[in-house]
Parts: structure tokens; sequence; C-alpha cells
């Protein structure tokens, strides 16, 4: 047995593959303490490595652009920097 469920749906999931996978023991109390009622451990942890992929997706982009076009200007950089926080997301 391999570990998968075989496509089957759980808790709302579309799919899912059951791992087992370490963690260590400070990092599982810290995302076990922010579960919310209707939250499972399963849905923290995704959410986190879907924000893990998202941010490397962005290094890459940068790190392409930056092949392409040289290094982004520190002016620019700190209008990205203001326009976010104008956003509330600096």
């Amino acid at each position: 047995m391999d570990g998968s469920t075989g496509g089957c749906t759980l808790g709302g999931m579309s799919s899912v593959v059951k791992r087992t996978i370490s963690v260590p023991t400070d990092v599982f109390a810290a995302v076990e303490a922010e579960v919310t009622d209707g939250e499972s451990l399963s849905t923290l942890f995704s959410e986190g490595a879907r924000l893990l992929l998202r941010q490397r997706a962005g290094e890459r982009a940068i790190a392409a652009y930056e092949s392409e076009h040289g290094p982004i200007s520190q002016a620019a950089l700190d209008e990205a920097d203001r326009l976010l926080d104008e956003a509330g997301l600096g």
C-alpha cells in the first residue's frame, strides 16, 4: 500500500494523498495551537504549503525578470513597498 487514498474525498477535499511526515515538536505545537473550530491540522499544513509554493514561484519570477532585465532598482522596490502598504498588504 502506497499511503494514497486512491482519489477518494476526505473532509471536503477533492483528492488527497496521505503521507507520514516528520515535523519539529515546536512547529507542530505552534500549528496545532492555530487550529480553529471546524478546521483541521491537514488544512493548516496544506495552506502553509500552498503559501510556500506561491512564495517560491514569486522568487523564481523575480529571478527570471532580473536575469533578463537586470536587478530591480531600489526606487522600484520602494514604490512596490509603498503600494503594498497602501493596500494594507505591506
